[in-house]
């Protein structure tokens, strides 16, 4: 996919390398980057999504044996069950996670605790919704393209701040998938909105001003590294 594309070409881990996720989910960042090599493992809130997140690495392990090595935690990151993390890893990320806390000091503390499973010299990344593309407020009003927890609307620059408060270094935040957000209406113009939405993507970012593409991305993919032991 195009997003671990990007990440992977901003970091300088390799196959073999171990990865942790927050957030899991159903399991299918870690069972991309297992079947490319890395050393992955997770944590999920919801005891009934890792078991969704294990039958699936099941259903993969019997095509590619790499998956079988993928261990996932039920756990509240955020509580005691974090210290049951064991281990430092090259990489920790999360998508769609950090931005449900509305509490900015739990946001800080997510942060800071991702920061402290990294190894020396390795990367946080956090993958979040825009906060401020043109539809965002009808996007919440309803509920639209999977809103339906209240969520922080974030902006390039909180998102590097917090970032960098919580002990991260040389943030960079990329906008990514832009015009994304004309993918979530139905109607008789999806056809066309699809249509200019997939053809912008065949044209280079650095065609565009920066700010033209934090506005009208659908998401920011931030990346920080993590200079010293912790």
């Amino acid at each position: 996919p195009r997003v671990w594309r990007r990440i992977l070409s901003k970091i300088a881990i390799k196959p073999g390398c171990r990865c942790f996720e927050i957030g899991c989910g159903g399991g299918i960042h870690l069972v991309r980057l297992a079947l490319n090599g890395y050393s992955v493992s997770g944590i999920d809130c919801s005891p009934d999504v890792v078991v969704r997140a294990k039958n699936f690495i099941e259903q993969v392990a019997l095509f590619d044996k790499k998956v079988k090595s993928i261990s996932i935690l039920v756990g509240d990151f955020l509580s005691d069950d974090y210290y049951k993390i064991e281990g430092k890893y090259n990489l920790v990320f999360d998508f769609g996670v950090v931005e449900h806390f509305l509490d900015r000091k739990d946001r800080l503390e997510f942060f800071q605790r991702k920061a402290k499973l990294a190894k020396e010299n390795g990367y946080v990344v956090s993958v979040v919704p825009s906060g401020i593309h043109p539809y965002r407020t009808m996007q919440k009003e309803r509920g639209l393209g999977g809103y339906k927890i209240p969520e922080i609307d974030y902006t390039p620059t909180l998102l590097k701040i917090e970032m960098l408060e919580s002990g991260a270094s040389d943030v960079i935040v990329l906008p990514h998938n832009i015009f994304g957000y004309l993918n979530l209406f139905s109607g008789k113009t999806l056809i066309v909105r699809k249509a200019i939405y997939y053809l912008f993507q065949a044209f280079p970012q650095n065609l565009f001003s920066q700010s033209f593409l934090e506005k009208h991305a659908f998401s920011y993919i931030a990346i920080g590294r993590i200079n010293k032991c912790r």
